[in-house]
């Protein structure tokens, strides 16, 4: 059986973030598991940086500091 392969935007990922119980997270975790096959280019990554970090998604999102 051959693997799917699947190109998530950063929808997908900050909807995984804010509620890690949806569907988004579920697409990550078949990720996570290499059930699926994940592509996710420079850019999409460059945008959920930019995102998350935005003064109004603060009180939504969990501690991000590192």
């Amino acid at each position: 059986m051959s693997q799917i392969s699947a190109v998530f935007d950063c929808n997908l990922f900050v909807q995984a973030l804010l509620n890690p119980n949806g569907e988004a997270a579920d697409c990550l975790e078949l990720a996570r598991n290499r059930r699926i096959v994940l592509f996710v280019s420079k850019e999409t990554i460059n945008e959920f940086r930019d995102v998350i970090f935005r003064p109004h998604l603060s009180t939504l999102l969990p501690d991000l500091s590192v």
